[in-house]
């Protein structure tokens, strides 16, 4: 859409004077013409040559008033007679005759562009333009450097854009959503990051979108992943209606990779042991809702609080009885729990049927259906890469935006095995109350912390508890307000306003910070646990005692302690909660090693740029913001 700007131009006011811009150099004076100031700062000097005096400064989109050179003039200057009797001289490229303004609508087609307040790529920033905005470009003169255009508000230059970062046509939320399944999907985390906050960007009362975006950038460490969290609230499973065949005294199989088993029928009863895939239990009865089943097997930890740094106590604590051995002949204890109804099946599922399912699945876009046989798939066979892959982009275009995060991250190597566990999780909780053992896992908003009602065992992450940039100063950005006139003062001053609002709205969020610090130390004490999950994806339980060295990392200090392990069981988990200190820029980390010592040194050799080996870890780093002055 091209739209005409008719432009009203004034005579300057230089150091309080009335100026009036004619022709000079010629026999009889030429008709002043309407110029405009087409580059970011323009000298007005007394001569032609570049150490002639300055006589003012003139800024991007300011209205002159000059004339062309006469005859005897030079022909590449534009000649200004002050009315004072000084001339000043300006290049011809510098300024134009732009009598009105044709602007034609763009759209940023990248996660962010930018207005530049020169044409060149790493110019000063001057606006910071999201994707989907609306750009007026002047399309009735070019920029003197190929691949800019002028961009224009409210009739008037007000910077550089680049052209290639702009689109003749608004960008939709599926272009964006394409992006960042197919940035997943390379396991490109940082580009996805970017097109994920882009879509958010689009459409902030679009759930799932926004819980994309939480995903994505917890994945790379973001701080501000919380922000989206808050706007993405959990939604509701709807659990599958139990098969009709579901009857008391029949056996019964899990369908689904991981099922929680209950103490009681209902969701928040405490879980006493996680289910895998086919495994079979006896059903005792349902109602409709909730199975009760008799299990038989031995219940493991399920999860381990542990302060690895503490300071050994004075005298140890007493050995506990061993444990008796089992006779051969023994059975497993039979144990009644409760599971949903609808997750049960009538016998195993195995991986030739499952890919046969997948096959089909996928080649009739039913996604919903081709998820759960991916997921069921994996659970059979952790190491089928294509599998991990398909999930990928199934649980996206299902919609389950989550779920093919995850997947991503298994594609991209993200669990590595410790003691033949896998690290199926390592997370930073920025503070617990209660049991973190027991606790529900929430990102609270700011009101919620505000009214102060947290469950007994509770636990908060993905929380922006670190201070907010400070805003640019407003500086000189006004020191040559009384060059020109009343236009460009309007104008100059209201990049000063921006500034100052800047600063306002820093200051406020100053204040909510530090409200929100005091929320959470108040209901939430213990200020700093890294949340680790292990999956045993073997069959057997894993073996008792086994040993592994988990490190903290803050600035160049580094602290190491060696954890032992309860046994896991076979297609089981543990979660285990690390207490230490959660400052912004920790890193927590697992290490695949018995020496604690040995760890701290290759850490610290690191440091120094050294040459150091270290044997399989994961890591995980708290969230930092990278501060910049707020408006460049």
């Amino acid at each position: 859409m091209t739209q005409t700007h008719h432009h009203h131009l004034s005579s300057v006011l230089l150091g309080g004077a009335l100026v009036a811009f004619v022709g000079a150099g010629a026999c009889t004076p030429q008709a002043d013409k309407k110029l405009t100031v087409v580059v970011a700062s323009l000298p007005l000097r007394d001569g032609t040559g570049e150490g002639a005096k300055v006589l003012a400064t003139a800024r991007l989109g300011s209205p002159l008033k000059g004339g062309a050179p006469g005859v005897f003039g030079d022909k590449n200057h534009w000649v200004i007679r002050l009315n004072d009797g000084r001339t000043a001289y300006v290049p011809m490229d510098t300024a134009a005759e732009i009598p009105a303004f044709t602007t034609t609508a763009h759209f940023v087609a990248v996660p962010e562009a930018v207005r530049l307040k020169e044409p060149y790529a790493r110019g000063q920033i001057l606006e910071r333009l999201a994707f989907g905005s609306k750009v007026d470009v002047l399309s009735n003169v070019p920029v003197s450097l190929p691949g800019f255009g002028f961009s224009v508000v409210d009739g008037r230059i007000t910077g550089f854009v680049l052209m290639d970062q702009l689109s003749a046509t608004a960008p939709t939320l599926e272009t964006a959503l394409d992006k960042t399944r197919q940035a997943l999907l390379d396991g490109r985390f940082s580009d996805a990051a970017v097109w994920a906050r882009a879509a958010a960007g689009l459409d902030e009362t679009n759930a799932p979108v926004q819980g994309l975006a939480a995903a994505v950038l917890r994945a790379v460490g973001a701080p501000d992943s919380g922000n989206y969290r808050r706007r993405a609230p959990e939604q509701k499973v709807v659990m599958p209606k139990a098969d009709p065949d579901l009857k008391p005294g029949v056996l019964a199989v899990v369908s689904v990779p991981r099922l929680p088993a209950r103490k009681g029928p209902t969701a928040t009863a405490k879980v006493v042991t996680w289910l895998a895939l086919n495994t079979p239990v006896a059903v005792r009865g349902h109602d409709g809702k909730w199975a009760r089943v008799a299990w038989k097997g031995h219940p493991n930890p399920q999860s381990l609080v542990v302060d690895p740094f503490a300071p050994p106590p004075e005298s140890p604590p007493a050995s506990p009885p061993p444990r008796k051995k089992a006779s051969g002949g023994s059975k497993p204890p039979e144990t009644e729990l409760y599971v949903p109804a609808g997750l049960l099946g009538p016998s195993p599922v195995d991986k030739k049927t499952l890919r046969v399912t997948i096959k089909d699945a996928l080649a009739n876009n039913a996604y919903a259906e081709a998820v759960l046989a991916l997921e069921q798939l994996l659970a059979l066979d952790p190491a089928d890469a294509t599998a991990a892959k398909d999930l990928v982009g199934a649980a996206f275009s299902a919609g389950q935006y989550e779920l093919a995060v995850q997947a991503a991250l298994r594609v991209a190597g993200a669990p590595a095995v410790l003691m033949g566990l896998d690290v199926e999780e390592l997370e930073w909780l920025q503070g617990c109350r209660g049991d973190p053992a027991q606790a529900s896992v929430t990102v609270p908003s700011d009101e919620e912390l505000q009214k102060g009602k947290p469950r007994s065992h509770a636990c908060v992450r993905e929380l922006d508890l670190e201070p907010p940039c400070a805003a640019c100063e407003a500086g000189d950005t006004g020191t040559d307000v009384g060059m020109f006139d009343r236009d460009m003062m309007v104008f100059v001053d209201g990049e000063r306003a921006r500034v100052l609002a800047l600063q306002d709205t820093v200051n406020a969020a100053v204040k909510a910070h530090g409200e929100r610090l005091a929320a959470v130390d108040k209901h939430y004490p213990q200020r700093g646990v890294c949340h680790a999950r292990l999956r045993n994806r073997a069959t057997t339980s894993s073996a008792e005692g086994q040993k592994m060295v988990v490190a903290h990392v803050a600035g160049e200090e580094v602290r190491s302690a060696v954890v032992a392990l309860p046994a896991v069981g076979g297609q089981q988990t543990l979660d285990v909660y690390f207490k230490m200190p959660a400052t912004p820029g920790s890193r927590c980390l697992l290490v695949n090693a018995r020496n604690a010592d040995a760890v701290k040194k290759a850490l610290l050799e690191r440091f120094k740029n050294a040459e150091s080996k270290l044997p399989p870890l994961r890591e995980v780093t708290l969230a930092r913001r990278a501060c910049m002055c707020l408006g460049n």
